[in-house]
């Protein structure tokens, strides 16, 4: 699986990580009832934003638990050093400073 750059995030998939992040490992109707409060998001909007997230890597889904379970699967730092690296790279253009 290619690595995802942090930079690559919608601002969507972004918002459900920062969800993630604040509650932990949750139920879609839990990250949906944010992202209803939030945007007016539907839950086939939501359902589907993870299914994506998942086959790009920046979820883990429980199966085994009933609802499943999603967990972001980097954490909150990672991926703000990640985001700021890649916006460095992308001013220089790859260039080392």
């Amino acid at each position: 699986m290619a690595k995802l750059k942090a930079t690559q995030l919608t601002e969507v998939e972004l918002q459900i990580l920062r969800i993630l992040w604040e509650l932990g490992p949750s139920p879609v109707r839990n990250i949906h009832a944010r992202l209803t409060a939030a945007k007016g998001t539907n839950y086939s909007t939501t359902v589907k934003m993870l299914s994506v997230m998942l086959e790009k890597g920046l979820v883990k889904r429980d199966e085994a638990a009933s609802p499943h379970i999603y967990r972001p699967t980097q954490s909150r730092e990672k991926t703000g050093k990640q985001m700021v690296r890649d916006l460095v790279e992308k001013v220089y253009d790859g260039a080392a400073m």
